[in-house]
């Protein structure tokens, strides 16, 4: 969630500005040590190849609103794979969005989401 708020955040400015510049390096740099790091509490799983591109883009302070597509197209794509069913029946997924109130779960939902797999319609590489 954090990285598509940047992703919209900084299509809102004009990076040729040196203020805005600074500010979406400064965020990108946050994400970064947050998310992509290896170690960092919150790491993702994404490819080597992701994490140096992101890495370069970071460290040249060259961040744009596209420097961690590939990541959340990763992430997501790795959460569409088979470890996404047992985690909707699990006690934790139930909680959740009983929290949220977003998801009703029921005999039928149980059914419907282990059986049927659906990948994501919007391409997350797109901008």
């Amino acid at each position: 969630q954090q990285v598509r708020g940047y992703r919209k955040w900084v299509l809102t400015l004009d990076l040729q500005k040196p203020d805005d510049h600074n500010l979406v390096q400064a965020r990108a740099k946050k994400i970064y040590h947050s998310f992509i790091v290896e170690g960092s509490a919150k790491q993702v799983n994404i490819a080597d190849a992701t994490v140096e591109a992101i890495a370069q883009e970071v460290k040249e302070d060259k961040a744009s609103a596209t420097t961690f597509a590939r990541a959340e197209n990763e992430v997501v794509k790795l959460m569409w794979g088979d470890k996404l069913t047992p985690f909707k029946k699990s006690k934790e997924f139930k909680e959740l969005m009983e929290s949220v109130g977003s998801y009703d779960i029921d005999a039928k939902t149980r059914k419907a989401g282990g059986k049927k797999k659906r990948r994501p319609s919007v391409d997350l590489m797109a901008v």
